[in-house]
């Protein structure tokens, strides 16, 4: 077979007339739009595609993009794909793109190659998200309180970190104020702020609220409304002691996914809470007595201590109304003792065990 252009034999046309070679001379893999208009935003450089603003990543991201939905194969073309962009600012000529196309002509093995000039328009406009930030106004307000009236410094730690590393979301803060009852985060977008408050529900068992108030309209007469998401902690964290509904004492082992995983002193048996299971069954711990011991003797029977905060004075407990936490107590050795409804509970002192009863002792 003949190329009507080359003249060389060919044992296989592109549409019977052209070689390889010639087809993509000629026609190349397609059409490429003639001109490719980007909006971009001067301050974050996000670009405004298909009526979303997005982060791609860059210019030449952002060509790509509109070359792929605007490039047109030939039909003797099976598939395609945009393998380079180069974007060339010229003053003089106009900014251009020079692109490569890498493609499958139908019934050919392997793939080919063309190259396209395509003159790109770079048009520069606020995206919503930076016009609010330069107006100084925002869509949602996050308020982070905490159920004991005002927010720990242990808290606030752990809240700023969670936010700074929840990824896109974090993005859309425009400002945090402390406050005296906790945090109040500012963004310019609603759906990050929800999102970053089911992170904080996720997390640290917060419990969220959403609400929303008309704050006035926009000059084509669509009203303008402003979320508030409010979410608030709970008196426990990982590592705390709370108790349970019956008197039993327990340590929160674990809070993920929603999740709050509860420990029984003593025992290993666990409980798995949802976040409004745990804020409706879990209290704070308040046992009868707390003292600090020394153990004098440990019999299969009994648990004998010494009251450290009561002049070292002696008791015998029965070892069935003892619950031991850290492991079997050795003579002479400091423990932290709890009597909550008929039990008592028999804690490590000091070290990585304090955080069991820190909230309850000082000493």
């Amino acid at each position: 077979m003949q190329c009507v252009r080359c003249g060389r034999q060919s044992e296989r046309l592109v549409d019977g007339r052209l070689c390889p070679k010639c087809f993509l001379e000629v026609y190349g893999l397609g059409r490429p739009p003639r001109i490719v208009e980007v909006t971009m935003c001067p301050r974050c450089g996000s670009i405004l595609y298909a009526g979303t603003w997005v982060d791609v990543g860059g210019i030449e991201d952002a060509i790509r993009a509109h070359l792929i939905a605007g490039f047109k194969p030939h039909p003797e073309v099976e598939s395609f794909s945009v393998e380079s962009v180069e974007y060339v600012r010229d003053r003089f000529h106009g900014d251009y793109a020079v692109v490569r196309v890498r493609g499958r002509l139908r019934g050919f093995e392997g793939e080919y190659t063309s190259t396209h000039m395509v003159r790109v328009r770079v048009v520069k406009r606020l995206c919503p998200s930076c016009f609010r930030r330069a107006a100084g106004s925002f869509a949602a307000l996050l308020q982070v309180r905490s159920v004991r009236g005002r927010l720990t410094e242990r808290e606030e730690e752990e809240v700023l970190r969670i936010l700074s590393t929840a990824g896109k979301p974090s993005s859309s803060i425009i400002s945090v104020e402390r406050v005296r009852e906790g945090l109040d985060i500012k963004l310019d977008d609603a759906t990050a702020a929800r999102m970053l408050a089911a992170r904080l529900r996720s997390l640290l068992a917060a419990e969220t609220k959403h609400s929303y108030k008309l704050v006035g309209r926009r000059s084509d007469g669509k009203r303008l409304g402003r979320i508030t998401v409010s979410a608030r902690l709970p008196f426990f964290h990982e590592g705390s002691m709370v108790s349970l509904p019956d008197g039993r004492l327990a340590v929160v082992e674990r809070i993920r996914g929603g999740r709050v995983y509860v420990r029984l002193l003593g025992m290993d048996k666990r409980l798995r809470l949802s976040v409004e299971e745990a804020w409706h069954r879990l209290r704070p711990p308040s046992p009868q007595e707390t003292h600090h011991v020394l153990v004098a003797a440990s019999t299969p029977t009994e648990i004998h201590v010494q009251l450290v905060d009561r002049g070292y004075e002696y008791q015998e407990i029965p070892r069935c109304m003892v619950l031991i936490e850290g492991g079997e107590p050795r003579p002479g050795e400091e423990r932290t003792l709890l009597r909550s409804g008929d039990k008592y509970y028999l804690l490590p002192r000091g070290g990585e065990a304090q955080h069991y009863y820190k909230d309850l002792t000082r000493s």
